[in-house]
This record gives structure tokens, C-alpha cells and sequence, in this order.
């Protein structure tokens, strides 16, 4: 049974299995990282950091703190609000000719939080990313006003062409069947954080991203 156990150590917690130490989890500028041997795996948090790792490792279930378990669940916190969001959004758009208009404070209303921050930003992206895989337009780029952190350069030599995305995202007629798509995508994505499936991506099909955002 692996379960995380915190001795005092300013940057990271140990990963117990039993009585024995066997890896550690982190944490990064975008959430945490856990380890255990050759095995990584990087969450918003340090438990779901974990849970993704263990499953990775064996498939056994994690205790989430000393004396208790948390049940393994199918869906992902993560996944369970990106459905959330899909079907709002096939709501909106149901009601707008296929043309949704909306605010990503109007998003994190739909969670249940007061205001957008990083792990509505992460939500987006994830959505974006299988946009990208089903080759549909950026449903982020729909939005009044984009994060201030979305579509950035970084080390690429090319920039996002964000303004000719948002205008083909805002021309598309969104149906019913493009939420189907993106449902089906997400639920077999194998990241959790956004960032991770468009570098990753970035990495081997610059190329096929460059002419999906029209660059």
C-alpha cells in the first residue's frame, strides 16, 4: 500500500510502500511530480501526483493520508469537470446557433468557483488539446477574453496566431456531435495537465500543430 509521508523535508514528501521508502513527490512550478524509480507522473496535486504514478508502477490503490483510503474512482477530478464544461458548453451552444458566447468566469461559475484560476486553465487547455486531436477550432479561443498565459511562444520559433484562431473558432458552428468528439478525446487522454499533452505533442508533430492553428 503506498501513501505519502511528510518527515520534515522543505521540498518534497516521501512515497511509502509499507515501511519502505520508495519514492518521493515534488513539487513544480505548475502543480507536483512524483517519482518512483524510472516511473514519473505530474498532477495539479500532490495525492492525484501520486495516484498517477502508483498506477503507473502497479495499479494499487493509494492512501491518501496515514489511517485512511481513498477510493480509486474512474474518472478524475480533472475529467469530471472538463464533462462538466462539455456539456454546458453543448448546452450554450445548443442555444446560440452553434455560436457560444461566454467568459471563463462564466466557466468557473459552472464549477462552482468564484473566479477562474490555474486548474480552469489547465481544464482549458486539455480542451483545446483534443480540439486539436479531433480537428476542431480551439473552443478556448470562443471565449470573451483568453488567460493572460494562454498560446505563448516560449522556446518555439513561431508564434500562435491567435487572432486568426480566434476568428475560426468563433466561425464554426459548434454542434452537438463536436461535444461528442471532445468528450470521447478527453476521457482517453492520458494527461491531466494541458501543458504536458502540448509539449509533449510539440515535441514529435510540430509541424501538424503549425498547420492545425493555421500558421
Amino acid at each position: 500500500m503506498y501513501k505519502l509521508r511528510d518527515d520534515g523535508y522543505p521540498t518534497f514528501k516521501k512515497i511509502m510502500n509499507g515501511r519502505k521508502w520508495v519514492g518521493r513527490v515534488s513539487r513544480t512550478t505548475s502543480g507536483f511530480l512524483a517519482k518512483i524509480g524510472d516511473y514519473e507522473a505530474e498532477a495539479l496535486t500532490e495525492i492525484a501526483a501520486l495516484r498517477e504514478v502508483v498506477a503507473k508502477v502497479s495499479q494499487e490503490p493509494v492512501e491518501a493520508n496515514p489511517g485512511s483510503h481513498e477510493k480509486s474512482r474512474r474518472t478524475s477530478t480533472v475529467q469530471a469537470d472538463t464533462e462538466r464544461v462539455i456539456e454546458w458548453l453543448r448546452e450554450l451552444s445548443q442555444i446560440s446557433d452553434g455560436h457560444p458566447k461566454f467568459t471563463n468566469a462564466d466557466v468557473a461559475r459552472t464549477l462552482g468557483k468564484k473566479r477562474p484560476g490555474q486548474e480552469l486553465g489547465n481544464l482549458m487547455s486539455r480542451l483545446d488539446f483534443a480540439c486539436y486531436v479531433v480537428g476542431l477550432p480551439s473552443i478556448g479561443c470562443t471565449t470573451e477574453k483568453q488567460f493572460a498565459d494562454a498560446w505563448q511562444q516560449q522556446n518555439r520559433t513561431w508564434k500562435w496566431p491567435v487572432r486568426k484562431m480566434r476568428a475560426a473558432a468563433r466561425a464554426h458552428s459548434w454542434s452537438s456531435t463536436d461535444f461528442d468528439l471532445l468528450l470521447h478525446e478527453t476521457q482517453h487522454l492520458s494527461y491531466e495537465l494541458g501543458h504536458v499533452a502540448w509539449n509533449n505533442e510539440l515535441a514529435r508533430c510540430d509541424n501538424k500543430i503549425m498547420a492545425w492553428a493555421g500558421v
